[in-house]
């Protein structure tokens, strides 16, 4: 979502697989209401087309025959059909921005070198222009990851020819002006983890709270425990306590349960690693009340390998399998396994739920009897 502009507070997925360029690019469209998916492919349809042109005009730059551009050519009109490319219905790749801007970039890298060859004495025209050029390639990072891997080998051709295919101007200059780009390469790293310490709250005292304030005023007779791996004892007050450590470590978890005891609700809204998902879960449910719920949000991470997540959907490792098969467990007394000993979380589930990126785990004993089994034997009926 995007509200007043804001992509550092209101984008959910991690910055470094989807930082805002692209987003930035799409905002005028969505103002002027034309839908999501239509500002997509009219961007796209540009980028492409912005490419395309930018390419063949680097390969006449290199010097590359009429047949190696024809086979281009055709590669890059393969493009719209690829999985990341401008699909049929609902385009949502952004690697045909970095299609648009990566040969332009290139080009210009090119005539700097160049320029540095002819050392035409303008020396504060080339320290600007390194500074640029090294702005817009590392800008490549603000449209996706993949797209800075290019960049950074473009700025890796770029240091290589400034330092050893330019030897005839002094080496205090060449310096000079790879200082400049190297400063203009860093501005985006610098400003993307602004902006993700901004969202995020991270090692900021006083940033985030807000939940916690929510949680407390609906809860009108509730007392709100939290938990963090930074410092954020600034947001405590009457009923709220906070406490700093991880959600994986036992003995950290074990001490807040000694000075809260039993918990009516668990929220994990922590780092969403999966294996944290399911540490936190086996160490903490045992710690809820009967009739308590537990639940778990954006369990999406479960379909994500940056999250320890599997991409093949229903197999084991993931979060959601391992509340797949808790789910089998509130039938066990069906089980038609003799001499079967039940799980603490088979006799203390009573029922789960699953909704979009969530599971809502509610405890309670699961005893019933069944009518057909007796000992993991299936009766006659």
């Amino acid at each position: 979502p995007i509200k007043n502009g804001n992509f550092a507070e209101d984008r959910v997925e991690p910055i470094v697989w989807y930082p805002p360029g692209t987003m930035i690019l799409l905002l005028p469209w969505l103002k002027l209401g034309v839908p999501s998916d239509w500002a997509a492919r009219i961007l796209m349809v540009s980028a492409l087309a912005c490419g395309g042109v930018g390419f063949l005009r680097l390969a006449t730059k290199l010097n590359i025959g009429l047949v190696a551009r024809f086979a281009f050519s055709v590669v890059l009109a393969l493009v719209t059909l690829s999985r990341d490319g401008l699909g049929t219905s609902a385009p949502t790749s952004v690697d045909n921005i970095g299609m648009a801007t990566f040969p332009w970039i290139a080009i210009a890298s090119l005539k700097l070198i160049k320029k540095l060859q002819g050392d035409d004495g303008n020396i504060g025209n080339t320290y600007t222009g390194f500074l640029l050029v090294g702005l817009s390639t590392g800008s490549l990072y603000l449209i996706k990851y993949s797209w800075f891997v290019a960049g950074a080998a473009l700025a890796g051709f770029t240091g290589v020819s400034a330092f050893v295919l330019v030897r005839k101007i002094p080496f205090s200059r060449r310096l000079g002006v790879m200082t400049s780009y190297s400063l203009g390469f860093i501005t985006p790293f610098l400003i993307l983890n602004h902006c993700n310490e901004t969202r995020a709250g991270c090692d900021d005292p006083n940033a985030g709270g807000e939940s916690l304030r929510m949680w407390k005023s609906y809860f009108v007779n509730g007392k709100i425990h939290a938990i963090d791996i930074f410092d954020k004892t600034p947001h405590e007050q009457d009923r709220i306590n906070i406490f700093k450590g991880s959600q994986a470590d036992p003995e950290f978890l074990d001490n807040v349960h000694k000075k809260t005891g039993d918990f009516d609700i668990i929220v994990d809204d922590g780092s969403h690693l999966n294996v944290h998902i399911i540490e936190s879960f086996n160490i903490l449910f045992p710690k809820i009340k009967e009739g308590g719920i537990y639940a778990v949000e954006d369990i999406q991470t479960s379909y994500w390998p940056s999250y320890g997540g599997k991409q093949e959907v229903g197999v084991d490792g993931t979060a959601m399998s391992f509340f797949r098969k808790l789910a089998d467990g509130i039938n066990h007394m069906e089980y038609l396994i003799p001499n079967y000993k039940p799980t603490y979380h088979d006799c203390n589930i009573l029922s789960l739920h699953f909704y979009h990126n969530m599971v809502i785990v509610h405890k309670g004993q699961n005893t019933a009897k069944s009518n057909l089994v007796s000992g993991g034997i299936l009766q006659s009926h």
